[in-house]
């Protein structure tokens, strides 16, 4: 695989090792269960902004129509979407660090960071 670097300031980021997040919602159309590999969607916040999220939460994510008849990720979609079999995200924004602990230098703590995994809510 290529090593690839991403960086800014994500709207959303969603990685899944299956086609479907939920009951109706066919997320990551080209995951295989069994081909080892994390399909990850991601958008930077410049690309499209909180439309081009609903555009794809609302419009896109039921049945999976990211792709164009030829196989290609739809412009208008304001989206990326890359297959890997490794990846490690590192927040430049942290939730606060808990009582008695020191703040990394460097980072931009605040309330609003978090992760979701599996529909649970952690501190970023």
């Amino acid at each position: 695989m290529i090593e690839k670097t991403v960086n800014g300031n994500f709207l959303y980021f969603v990685a899944t090792n299956t086609p479907f997040i939920g009951f109706s919602m066919n997320f990551s159309p080209l995951s295989e269960i069994n081909d080892g590999l994390n399909d990850i969607m991601y958008s930077i916040d410049t690309e499209g902004g909180r439309c081009g999220l609903l555009n794809i939460l609302c419009f896109s994510a039921d049945d999976g129509d990211y792709f164009d008849r030829m196989g290609a990720l739809k412009a208008n979609l304001a989206t990326n979407y890359i297959k890997t079999d490794s990846w490690t995200l590192n927040p430049s924004q942290k939730s606060p660090p808990p009582t008695g602990f020191e703040p990394e230098a460097g980072v931009i703590y605040t309330d609003r960071a978090f992760v979701t995994i599996d529909g649970e809510k952690y501190r970023a």
